[in-house]
């Protein structure tokens, strides 16, 4: 019979604690539409898209019956030709690598006029965080959808999902969609950039004095182990 040596876990007590903490003065929330307004634009850009999603769709049940073949049969299989892309596909892209990579290269402009994130489909907030920020930095106009919409714009695309749609510069197809969301919502200013000025400063009249940003401070509630004291051993002289 063998005996274990190990030995039973022992519950760590804890108490409750709170931490101030230093918040972003820079923070930037996600501009949002009016419910009517989202969904007139989710509606227009599914529509626009969908002939992407319809051909991704195709190629991809076509590459299957390929391999299907090629399995099958000993001979040599003759693949078709791939139908060339819908010309809509070079007027946007989507994923949020895509999107980084294009926010992200230093000394250019924004290749985007447009982007749409569905921040509230995303349980883990700091994954569009850099698109936010980015965006903004390159003035860029941003917006974010409601719960929900990942999934019709992926079913558009012919995927499960979609996190984020870049529209490009110069896209032909997407005016409407871009003169309502103008009208809609603002670009973000840049707080990184643009400095708050107040009342002119005393000794120069035409200058005006920068604005300190408030400090931001925040309370987390967490929990910390209960240290038992140890009695400290008294030394012989």
């Amino acid at each position: 019979m063998s005996i274990s040596n190990e030995q039973p876990a022992v519950e760590i007590k804890k108490r409750p604690v709170i931490k101030n903490v230093f918040g972003d003065p820079f923070k930037i929330d996600w501009p949002i539409l009016n419910s009517e307004v989202e969904k007139q634009i989710v509606e227009k850009i599914c529509e626009i898209i969908s002939p992407v999603g319809k051909y991704r769709l195709q190629n991809t049940k076509q590459a299957r019956i390929a391999r299907k073949q090629k399995k099958e049969s000993t001979s040599s299989v003759i693949v078709s030709e791939k139908s060339p892309s819908p010309s809509i596909s070079s007027q946007f892209c989507f994923g949020l690598k895509e999107i980084l990579r294009g926010l992200g290269k230093t000394g250019k402009a924004s290749p985007f006029h447009l982007i749409l994130a569905c921040h509230e489909d995303i349980e883990a907030t700091i994954l569009l965080a850099d698109v936010l920020k980015l965006a903004v930095q390159k003035n860029t106009l941003v917006c974010g959808l409601s719960k929900g919409t990942t999934e019709k714009l992926g079913l558009a695309l012919g995927q499960k999902r979609v996190t984020c749609l870049g529209i490009k510069n110069n896209a032909a197809e997407f005016p409407e969609i871009i003169d309502l969301l103008e009208q809609n919502i603002e670009r973000i200013p840049n707080p990184w950039i643009e400095v708050t000025s107040s009342e002119p400063d005393q000794e120069n009249k035409h200058e005006c004095m920068p604005v300190l940003k408030q400090t931001r401070i925040k309370r987390l509630r967490t929990f910390a182990p209960i240290l038992s004291k140890i009695p400290k051993k008294k030394t012989k002289c």
